[in-house]
């Protein structure tokens, strides 16, 4: 016989997951804010207008770098509730195997560090020419404007591997329909 499909999720049950993916989303952009803040509060006299007209495309061009790589999370978090479901169907994990899913959550981890050395080390060589064309010829031309942005790419960009993992760990949680666990 076929396995009867779960129940449906009551409101409740929608918004305990969905209220807490709510917060995930909005971390990053609150993130964002806290290095404003910073760059705004420390920069020298006379030249916080500068610094923070360098940060806001140096932090739209880190951001875009990273979300180039958001497959990673939506594969990661189908493929890993797909697992659990499974091992669920065939009593997967109960007989000291393996759980069901953790070469899902292995093999993504191994691919986000990856990609993360890769985009990491493309930044760090190539990331003064690749942003100077992402500023414009304008503001290229200005360093008191790009010398700020390309020491903030770089600073960023180190942060890469570890930023893409945490979000394929995340999606994987997300997948386990935890979505409390990755904002602890």
């Amino acid at each position: 016989g076929s396995t009867p499909p779960p129940p449906l999720p009551t409101l409740p049950d929608i918004l305990k997951f969905a209220l807490p993916c709510l917060a995930l989303w909005i971390a990053q952009p609150l993130l964002s804010l806290v290095d404003t803040a910073a760059i705004g509060l420390s920069a020298k006299a006379g030249q916080g207008a500068t610094q923070l007209g360098a940060l806001g495309p140096a932090t739209t061009f880190i951001d875009g770098s990273a979300y180039l790589f958001a497959f990673l999370n939506v594969a990661t978090t189908n493929l890993y509730a797909n697992a659990i479901a499974v091992g669920k169907q065939n009593g997967g994990g109960k007989d000291g195997s393996s759980k069901p899913g953790e070469g899902v959550v292995r093999t993504a981890a191994r691919i986000s560090l990856l990609c993360g050395i890769g985009m990491m080390a493309l930044l760090l060589k190539y990331g003064r020419a690749l942003l100077s064309i992402y500023l414009g010829p304008t503001a290229a031309s200005n360093p008191a404007i790009l010398e700020p942005a390309v020491r903030y790419v770089q600073i960023r960009s180190l942060s890469l591997p570890v930023y893409l993992l945490g979000n394929v760990l995340q999606a994987s949680l997300l997948g386990a329909q935890d979505s409390v666990t990755p904002l602890i």
